[in-house]
């Protein structure tokens, strides 16, 4: 694996446990108000709608989604 990859990797784990674990009740209340056609990956806000509902961690996690996708040279779902 290339040292690209691997760091890619690392850091979506980092945020991927920051969301599912350390952030877990704040994500459970997040995913609750979620429109019935948003999906995690593409929640149908915009960068400052998710800016003002300050979930960090969330934001963090689809960038680094993101950014290993790339790395792995495949597509990646984008938000709205």
């Amino acid at each position: 694996m290339s040292d690209e990859v691997t760091a890619a990797a690392r850091a979506f784990l980092d945020s991927f446990e920051a969301v599912f674990h350390e952030d877990w009740a704040y994500t459970k209340g997040e995913l609750e108000e979620r429109d019935a056609d948003a999906t995690f990956l593409r929640p149908g806000e915009t960068v400052e709608e998710l800016d003002y509902i300050n979930w960090g961690n969330y934001q963090t996690l689809l960038e680094r989604y993101a950014a290993l996708c790339k790395a792995l040279g495949r597509a990646h779902v984008a938000p709205k």
